[in-house]
């Protein structure tokens, strides 16, 4: 089976949550399968693809940003980016390399998804964020619905508005996880003195740690400075370490100014993004993640566990299923509430035993629930229903409704012979005239030209011009109506006018008669005389 995998972005400087977990699905479906992943620029998830064999494509798309936190305007601004050269682009590389699926990650990246949808090509939508939630998500689920055939998230959080009855079957929920073996657990000892070394500190001192690949506000780096200000002035044996790639600079240098005014700014360590997370997580002793926004999933959170490492988390979508998942419920604290995240760090890092205790169930948890093995189950289950996907045979010309015929996403293609189709979820419906084809607004230049071999795969569906007939008489008669009903108004609010007006038009229809015989009178006393 063939896959193309299209990730929403590949980041030059480091690499993201969401595109670590593609990086990891490639890697444990391409044993059994062609699997070719897509990004839209070069960066570290290409060349991290490329390094282990894994085919990659590079082509510019847009995404579709307003799908995350959704407005009365998003189709709209989907039918903008439809209209881009970048879409045609991704439909002729679709119909060059033939996929049996197209995977699409996360929800913004909505062209890969049209385009396959457009051609007949099963889309899997991955979810891997928890859409921001106002008056206008059903938009962003109908979106979603409406171009993919599989709905993956990677928790339960992702899935959270997608809770309908027709969209279960859809539905897939697959928990990330990680590979040990690239991990190199013989190093983690090593690895911790070195970092400590680096930083300057001992083994008697305790490390609390914060990583986050993109630093903003909502990723709560100052709630984890506050916590860490009021812990450092309690406990003078403890050290802090940031590490992520900061993208609101004027936010970090905030950040950074409360850590200067501490007093201790020298037991706070400040690294950029680490692309080996094996080279710091062993140096931690506790880790921390304050985020503010629902998580898709929290992956920093899980990763402490992997080390065996005690989590404390803010109770933020995805993180909350992973504590509550793997027994660590009492170490979730509030969203926002940093005296609640005081006490429970405070609480671990005064009694080593149960911070040894914690960290090891953590290590076994996180591997019973989230380890490779429950991963290959997910998958497995997912790919097998995926496998059995097929399109059913149409026994009858299919005929293409209003909606589908003004749809953005359609696309125009012909074979060899004159006719022009209308292409729309792999049915290709002609246009039986190039009048007709001019009445629809269509250019010639928007046309693919495919092999006849190529043309046939696709099911062919009823001619539209029918439908446009129809649509015009529709239109037609709701004019008529319109125009009786405005009759109907202008009788009830203005009878009296109405009258006087009639009275006024008949008068003068008589004496323009009159006037008329007079005139025939006289033209024949002319003729007599």
């Amino acid at each position: 089976m063939k896959l193309l995998l299209f990730s929403h972005l590949c980041s030059q400087s480091h690499i993201t949550g969401a595109e670590k977990l593609l990086l990891f699905m490639v890697q444990e479906l391409r044993s059994d399968h062609e699997c070719v992943m897509v990004v839209p620029n070069e960066g570290v998830l290409s060349k991290e693809a490329s390094l282990r064999g894994i085919r990659v494509i590079v082509m510019y798309y847009p995404l579709l940003l307003s799908t995350y936190q959704p407005g009365p305007w998003l189709f709209g601004d989907l039918q903008r980016l439809l209209q881009e050269d970048a879409y045609r682009t991704l439909a002729s590389l679709l119909l060059a390399e033939e996929p049996d699926a197209v995977l699409a990650n996360t929800c913004v990246n909505a062209l890969p998804a049209a385009a396959a949808k457009t051609l007949g090509i099963p889309v899997a939508w991955m979810i891997t964020e928890t859409m921001m939630e106002n008056e206008y998500i059903h938009l962003s689920v109908d979106l979603i619905d409406r171009y993919s055939d599989w709905i993956i998230g990677i928790s339960r959080s992702t899935l959270r508005f997608f809770q309908h009855e027709k969209l279960g079957p859809k539905l897939c929920t697959l928990f990330p996880s990680w590979r040990m073996d690239e991990l190199n657990t013989a190093t983690w000892p090593s690895h911790r003195i070195n970092k400590r070394t680096e930083w300057g500190v001992g083994e008697q001192e305790q490390v609390v740690g914060y990583v986050s690949s993109d630093i903003y506000p909502n990723k709560g780096l100052e709630h984890f400075i506050q916590m860490s200000l009021a812990i450092g002035n309690a406990m003078e044996h403890v050290h802090f370490f940031i590490i992520g790639k900061p993208t609101d600079l004027g936010y970090y240098g905030y950040c950074l100014q409360l850590i200067e005014q501490s007093g201790f700014a020298s037991r706070f360590h400040i690294s950029p993004f680490e692309q080996h997370i094996e080279g710091f997580y062993p140096a931690l002793d506790v880790a921390v993640i304050p985020s503010l926004l629902n998580e898709g999933f929290g992956m920093t959170a899980l990763e402490g566990m992997v080390f065996a490492k005690p989590v404390v988390a803010y109770r933020s979508g995805g993180l909350e299923e992973i504590l509550t998942m793997t027994g660590n419920a009492a170490f979730l604290a509030e969203k926002g509430n940093t005296n609640e995240l005081i006490s429970k760090v405070h609480r671990l890092l005064e009694n080593p035993q149960l911070r040894k205790e914690v960290g090891e169930r953590n290590g076994e948890e996180a591997q019973r629930v989230f380890g490779i093995v429950p991963y290959r189950a997910r998958l497995k289950e997912w790919f097998l229903a995926m496998k059995t996907h097929q399109k059913a045979p149409a026994s009858v010309l299919q005929t293409m409704n209003s909606t589908e015929l003004h749809d953005p996403s359609s696309l125009l293609i012909c074979g060899q012979g004159p006719t022009v189709y209308l292409l729309h979820s792999g049915v290709r419906y002609p246009i039986p005239s190039e009048s007709r084809f001019k009445a629809l607004g269509y250019s010639f230049d928007r046309v693919f030209t495919l092999p006849d071999d190529k043309l046939d795969h696709f099911d062919q569906g009823q001619p539209i011009a029918g439908l446009e007939e129809h649509a015009k008489v529709s239109k037609k008669h709701k004019r008529r109506s319109s125009r009786k009903r405005r009759r109907t108004v202008i009788k009830k609010k203005k009878r009296p006018l109405r009258k006087k007006f009639i009275k006024t038009k008949k008068s003068t229809r008589i004496s323009k008669r009159v006037s008329t015989k007079v005139r025939s009178r006289i033209s024949v006393k002319r003729r007599a005389g």
